[in-house]
This record gives structure tokens, C-alpha cells and sequence, in this order.
């Protein structure tokens, strides 16, 4: 059995010491966590939004009603190749004659991006006071080659169309 002082020894050893309120011990630090939080949105941010800062292009949606120009070419691409029209209708194949049908086919599988700088001079020459081309495409043709279209249309330094708008395609 044990004596009164060892039965006290053992409590007062058994007993946890209480700490001051302001004491911080067990307290979860959560300053650098928080800073590193706002750094990885700040991070995500500027990795998320520069790219669609980057990626713009410029393109104008064509003008209906009242003062509207009544002509605007019409350049189509499509999964077989390219279909060019303007007021007179539709162009034939090689965009020399008028005629249906596909004005352009695909080449070994790609558009012949040079042909169509040929047809949009043949464009400029027959409607020299044109400023604007209108170009459409199919769901499936890539975002790459519409951009190359558009390219071509403009010619060079824009000596073909200044101005070229995307239009709704409805196939």
C-alpha cells in the first residue's frame, strides 16, 4: 500500500498542467497556408487567362437591314474542299467559270490554300469596290484551316479583303 506522500507524488505527476489562454501551442497555423492559396490562384489565373488573351481573332459578324451592302462573296469550307459564291452565283472548279458543284477540292487531303488566294483574286478583279468577304464552315473542318482561309482571303498585306467575316453556316 502506499503512504499518504507517495499517493500525492503520483497525483500531482498524473495531473496534465494547465496552460495560459494565451498561449498558442495547440493552435493550427493557418497564415502560410492561406498564402500559399491565394499565390497558386494567382498562379492559375494568369496561366488560364493569358492563352485567351493570346488566341483572339479579329473578325466581324456581317450587317443585315437597312444600309446594308447588298453583295458580299461567300467562301464555304466544307470536309470535300471549298465553295466560293458572290452575287452571281456559284464558281466552278479552278474559280474561272461559273458553274456548281465544288469550287476547290481537297488536294492529297488538304485545301489548296494557294487556289484560293487565285480565287479571291478573281473576286477582287470582277468586284473591285468590295471590301469584305464573308466565310463559313462545317462543324468538322478544323479551326486551323479556317484560319488559313482567312489568311488567303486578306491576300498578303490585304490586297484582296481588308475585312472578313464569319458567317453561320446552316447544313
Amino acid at each position: 500500500m502506499l503512504s499518504l506522500r507517495q499517493r500525492r507524488t503520483i497525483r500531482r505527476a498524473s495531473q496534465r498542467a494547465e496552460t495560459p489562454p494565451d498561449s498558442t501551442d495547440d493552435e493550427l497555423c493557418i497564415v502560410p497556408l492561406l498564402d500559399v492559396l491565394v499565390n497558386l490562384v494567382c498562379f492559375m489565373l494568369i496561366v488560364i487567362g493569358t492563352p485567351l488573351f493570346l488566341s483572339q481573332v479579329d473578325a466581324q459578324l456581317p450587317k443585315y437591314g437597312p444600309g446594308a451592302p447588298s453583295w458580299s462573296p461567300t467562301v464555304l469550307l466544307t470536309r470535300e474542299g471549298v465553295h466560293v459564291r458572290d452575287a452571281s452565283g456559284a464558281y466552278a472548279a479552278g474559280c474561272t467559270t461559273r458553274g456548281a458543284g465544288l469550287t476547290l477540292p481537297k488536294v492529297a487531303g488538304d485545301y489548296d490554300w494557294s487556289a484560293l488566294r487565285y480565287c479571291a483574286e478573281q473576286l477582287r478583279a470582277a468586284h473591285p469596290d468590295a471590301r469584305h468577304v464573308d466565310i463559313g464552315a462545317d462543324a468538322d473542318v478544323p479551326f486551323q484551316s479556317l484560319l488559313s482561309a482567312m489568311d488567303a482571303l486578306r491576300g498578303d498585306r490585304g490586297q484582296h479583303f481588308s475585312e472578313v467575316r464569319l458567317v453561320a453556316t446552316l447544313r
